[in-house]
């Protein structure tokens, strides 16, 4: 009985300890990245880093994409999910500069509006014709505003 207790004690020590360290890893490993690609595709440039770094002017980005509608269309949403990324490394980099404002636009709400007031409108991503409002929005102050729809010129070799 005490040698399993023993064991069970020491299990569970085992298993919380594992779990605090992937807890606190996780959290303090967050920003840090490490590009392992030949060309270092995931590696901002110097020239982008040095824009981020002299920003004069706050800059609010909003990127408007729906997860839900878009669970269907797979290669969409790892898109807009390295989109998402690279926007929260502009963030990171711009010194406070820069602000990132995710948006799901569901059907028939504010959201959807909003896009639309951007000029986003959803497209079809799939057999059931769900779409997912991939675009962004970049205010630089209040008289300059421009909008992007990603999947404009986006072509997906997983989509052939």
């Amino acid at each position: 009985m005490k040698k399993t207790l023993l064991s069970t004690t020491g299990l569970v020590l085992a298993l919380l300890l594992f779990l605090g360290f992937n807890i606190l890893s996780g959290a303090a490993l967050k920003t840090m990245r490490v590009d392992l690609t030949e060309n270092r595709l995931y590696t901002l440039s110097q020239g982008t880093l040095n824009l981020l770094t002299n920003l004069q002017v706050p800059i609010q980005l909003r990127l408007f994409f729906s997860k839900k509608l878009a669970t269907d269309a797979g290669p969409i949403t790892s898109y807009a999910q390295r989109v998402q990324e690279l926007l929260e490394q502009y963030v990171a980099r711009s010194h406070g500069m820069i602000t990132l404002e995710v948006i799901d636009p569901q059907p028939y709400t504010d959201e959807e509006d909003k896009a639309a007031q951007y000029g986003l409108e959803g497209k079809p991503a799939n057999a059931a014709g769900s779409s997912p409002t991939p675009g962004t929005s970049s205010r630089q102050s209040s008289s300059m505003r421009q909008s992007s729809i990603l999947a404009r010129n986006w072509k997906c070799s997983e989509c052939r």
